[in-house]
């Protein structure tokens, strides 16, 4: 393969990139990011000016925390990027969906058999719910990755 085959493989990679997160979708991200902030600055000032939270409370507000820091360096990771990125931000937002949707159901499960709460119920079917999109939009994302990269392999001639 010569130089100016590679460069056209990386040109028609690079349009191709282009469509999968182009300005509505970057608009996407920033909406992410100004929501994200927000409730991190929500939660981060909630825990710094209420002292006197049951334990409880402040262990579910740290965790909402870490949850919006997390989308937050996901936002900003995606925005930064300067060449497309092939799917792999859906692989990852969908990766974390799932891990939050996860934790989510798993601590409403707990309230609901464990400390009888029988409100937290409710909680763990929708958790449950969030749980099954997550994984299938991961599905999705993983399919999508692989047919890139198997789109890409074709263009260099390798398979």
């Amino acid at each position: 393969m010569t130089r100016a085959d590679s460069a056209q493989i990386e040109e028609r990679l690079i349009s191709q990139g282009r469509a999968m997160l182009s300005g509505p979708g970057r608009w996407g991200h920033v909406a992410l990011l100004a929501a994200a902030l927000a409730m991190a600055a929500t939660l981060g000032s909630l825990l710094a000016t209420e002292p006197g939270l049951p334990l409880r409370t402040v262990t579910a507000l740290s965790v909402m925390l870490a949850m919006a820091l997390a989308w937050v360096a996901y936002a900003v990771w995606v925005l930064a990027q300067r060449r497309p990125l092939y799917g792999r931000h859906r692989l990852v937002a969908s990766a974390m969906g799932c891990g939050f949707a996860g934790l989510y159901t798993a601590g409403a499960a707990a309230l609901w058999l464990g400390a009888d709460r029988p409100g937290a119920g409710p909680a763990a079917g929708l958790g449950l719910a969030m749980l099954a999109v997550g994984l299938l939009l991961l599905i999705r994302a993983r399919r999508q990755v692989q047919a890139l990269e198997a789109w890409r392999r074709r263009l260099e001639g390798g398979a």
